[in-house]
């Protein structure tokens, strides 16, 4: 009878037919990715990360003031002074807590924290690129090609991500991890049931974009969320074992047990575990004001980067109705931010930092699009050669990046005249009050970070 009983709990643990189901055929799928990764094609991706490397070198003498808050944190803290921005003042001032711990190490190493910022940040940007095009396969098995490469060369050509690599802050970084959570979240929680250690990869994952940016907490709860809809929506007929489903939602408390001695950490310390910015940029209450300046902040960006045709080729699938659990996950994730960002009022800083996060969801639910469109029109050209046909998708994938020629050449311009006026100016301010007066003085400023890590 032990033999039999045992043999009932193993029935009862194992996945249900419909999971085995589609996690095979996952992996069967990856198999037949990896095989198509060939010399041609890693060719094609090295020269598509050298053409951004020199987009990033045209924009790599912009340094966003705010960088130099996070550098001083890191100075003070790497000589002693503790984590702060004033000896003696413990105030967090700074919402990138990774990327100041980075620093810090760097400046212990006798070495620069804003490059290191700037490197890390490149770095980030290439890793984003990657795990775009792997997302494509997620997105779109049968087409994971053609939206990987659209999805991509478009977070090339249009300005976001480069100035986002150089400008000194967490936005490349941030928006690296974030993708990266969702990658692991499709790629093993998301339609199957998740082992533990694909579980443990994404809690760690998830905390390193907490610790990048406090956005991350709303990720995980917006994944967890997502989480329990699709287990509920796929099974409602036959619902799993309650515990199977918690085994499956470990990775949660997971993530939140490590992410509470940081908590308490910046509790004690600071004497709050919320920076103060936060407080800085929310309101109590209805603050109508804010989300109109958060919904022109989105207008902007639409404005100056020219994604006219991709934002309407990102809806054209849930139009149609042709859309997965994937493609639906990916627009409920847009949708929040965007919300997010109505809410906060938007940034002032340069390059529509707070747009990049969903700019892979966004270009990949866009090149799906323009793929159906496509192939809804390819019956139409039979009557060209082969040859023709790539030429004229060349062409009309042109006219769509078009407009990526514009911002790109606006956003140099003014990262030049940033970089040579703006804070060339503030290092001479900093340099003067460092010569002219006492240490103890005081100084009320705007623009705190330049004149402040100079002075």
């Amino acid at each position: 009878m032990p033999r039999v009983c045992t043999e009932k709990m193993n029935r009862e643990d194992e996945p249900s037919h419909e999971n085995t189901v589609i996690r095979n055929h996952l992996n069967r799928n990856y198999i037949v990715m990896l095989r198509a990764v060939t010399l041609k094609s890693i060719v094609a991706f090295l020269l598509l990360a050298l053409t951004f490397l020199a987009m990033v070198s045209r924009y790599w003498a912009l340094t966003i003031d705010d960088a130099y808050i996070s550098a001083r944190y890191a100075w003070n803290a790497a000589h002693g002074a503790g984590l702060v921005f004033n000896p003696t003042d413990h105030v967090m001032g700074y919402t990138n807590l990774l990327l100041v711990l980075i620093e810090t190490a760097v400046y212990s190493w006798g070495g620069d924290g804003i490059v290191a910022a700037k490197s890390v940040g490149v770095v980030a940007a290439l890793t984003l690129l990657g795990l775009t095009y792997a997302l494509a396969y997620q997105l779109d098995a049968k087409r994971w090609r053609s939206v990987g490469t659209i999805a991509v060369v478009s977070l090339i050509l249009f300005p976001e991500l480069a100035l986002g690599a150089v400008i000194g802050l967490e936005s490349a970084l941030f928006a690296a991890f974030f993708t990266a959570s969702i990658w692991i979240f499709v790629r093993w929680i998301w339609h199957g049931d998740g082992g533990y250690l694909a579980q443990g990869i994404l809690a760690v994952t998830l905390l390193c974009t907490t610790l990048t940016r406090p956005e991350g907490l709303g990720l995980a709860f917006f994944l967890f969320g997502a989480h329990l809809a699709i287990t509920w929506h796929s099974q409602r007929h036959a619902p799993p074992p309650l515990g199977k489903v918690a085994r499956s939602l470990l990775w949660l408390p997971c993530y939140l047990l490590l992410l509470l001695p940081v908590l308490l950490w910046l509790n004690s310390y600071y004497g709050s575990p919320i920076p103060n910015t936060f407080f800085a940029k929310t309101s109590a209450g209805v603050a109508w004001e804010k989300y109109r300046v958060g919904i022109g902040y989105i207008a902007r960006w639409i404005s100056a980067t020219g994604v006219f045709w991709i934002l309407p080729a990102s809806l054209l699938p849930f139009f149609l109705r042709q859309v997965s659990t994937t493609m639906r996950l990916f627009g409920l994730l847009v949708l929040w931010w965007l919300a997010y960002v109505t809410y906060t009022g938007g940034d002032w800083i340069q390059g529509f930092r707070f747009m990049l996060p969903i700019l892979p969801l966004l270009y990949l639910l866009g090149a799906s699009g323009i793929v159906q469109i496509w192939e809804a029109f390819k019956s139409s050209l039979n009557h060209l050669t082969l040859t023709s046909q790539k030429l004229l998708a060349i062409l009309l994938l042109s006219a769509i990046w078009l407009p990526a020629g514009t911002a790109l050449r606006d956003n140099q311009e003014e990262a030049m005249a940033w970089a040579n006026g703006y804070s060339a100016a503030h290092h001479m301010i900093g340099s003067w009050l460092a010569a002219e007066t006492p240490l103890t003085t005081t100084v009320a400023l705007m623009d705190v970070g330049i004149i402040g890590f100079v002075s």
